[in-house]
């Protein structure tokens, strides 16, 4: 991958150093020489992220252009990713970019692409995932294990749509018990503020999906937007997973119920 690239190419740079630390790492002496000159020599560049991102905006401009969603879907998630990475607050290190703008319009792309992929596609009911063998079973989460062709079902009365790359049985699991969870904040606040209201839930397997779902915070482990529910969810078990949902729709439901209390809590947190 190196043929070819010139003296400048950042690429070839990351190459050297890797190159130099492997040579000078048991070797104090030459670390002491060598190493800042080789660190100063490869620190990332302030604009190095320019390139990446104007990348990013033409692969989703193609993929809408030519009605490849599953293009545009990708390069939007990368691209809103990256952005939200540069506008995380609590982390160590340089001051990222000013990222604002580019999430903005990331988000934006993402939501037009994920709609005309709903609009196309019919959601599985909890009783057609019951139905599948286990072969079944095991096809379907290898097809569906992508931002661009995630698994989708319905909850049992259609209050809510999950959307998951995390396979069949955490779909199955998450549309079989969701609405449980729903009907007990429902008698703990005392009333349904969501009658008619479809709300979703999105369940990724890794820490990047929720960097590319727009988490607040490095270290959540989910967050409520809106009607939007976003979990991680990685070798645990469905009533692990409940009890992420319950504290993500309790959220849902006092910024429904209590709007001005929830703010004041979040601006505290």
């Amino acid at each position: 991958p190196l043929a070819g690239k010139s003296a400048g190419s950042p690429v070839l740079a990351r190459h050297a150093r890797f190159l130099a630390w492997s040579m000078m790492v048991e070797q104090p002496a030459l670390w002491s020489a060598f190493g800042r000159t080789f660190d100063q020599a490869c620190g990332p560049r302030a604009n190095a992220h320019e390139s990446v991102v104007a990348a990013l905006k033409r692969l989703i401009a193609e993929g809408e252009a030519t009605q490849k969603l599953d293009v545009a879907i990708h390069a939007a998630s990368c691209l809103h990713g990256l952005a939200c990475q540069a506008g995380l607050k609590d982390v160590k290190g340089p001051k990222p970019p000013d990222l604002s703008s580019v999430r903005s319009f990331a988000a934006a792309a993402l939501a037009k692409a994920r709609d005309q992929l709903v609009r196309q596609t019919t959601p599985y009911t909890i009783e057609q995932l019951e139905l599948m063998s286990e072969e079944e079973r095991l096809a379907f989460t290898n097809a569906h294990a992508t931002p661009a062709n995630p698994g989708i079902a319905m909850s049992r009365t259609g209050r809510y749509r999950i959307e998951t790359t995390c396979g069949h049985g955490t779909l199955l699991g998450a549309a079989e018990s969701v609405e449980f969870h729903h009907e007990r904040l429902v008698n703990f606040f005392g009333g349904d503020p969501f009658v008619g209201k479809l709300g979703v839930v999105r369940i990724v397997p890794e820490a990047s999906g929720l960097e590319a779902e727009g988490t607040p915070f490095w270290w959540a482990g989910g967050f409520q937007s809106g009607d939007i529910t976003t979990l991680r969810f990685n070798a645990g078990s469905i009533p692990g997973l409940g009890r992420g949902l319950t504290h993500e729709l309790t959220h849902r439901f006092d910024g429904a119920v209590n709007p001005l209390s929830l703010r004041t809590n979040c601006n505290e947190a």
